[in-house]
């Protein structure tokens, strides 16, 4: 979590690519869709793409508040 001001961002990223296990991959996903619908209310963080965001698990979470 980054804090500025009044101002705060949370990062939950994961990168899956590493992960040989089908099952382990499905787990982890699920887990994260759960923590977007939770925090549905909540403004996401909007980045501009780098390198590393096509790496990322497409239900990391990037939340600013």
């Amino acid at each position: 979590m980054l804090k500025m001001a009044n101002k705060r961002t949370v990062f939950i990223e994961f990168y899956t690519n590493h992960i040989i296990q089908k099952d382990s991959i499905n787990s982890l996903e699920s887990r994260l869709k759960k923590l977007n619908v939770k925090y549905e209310d909540i403004e996401n963080y909007i980045e501009s793409v780098n390198w590393y965001t096509t790496l990322r698990n497409k239900y990391s979470t990037l939340k600013n508040q």
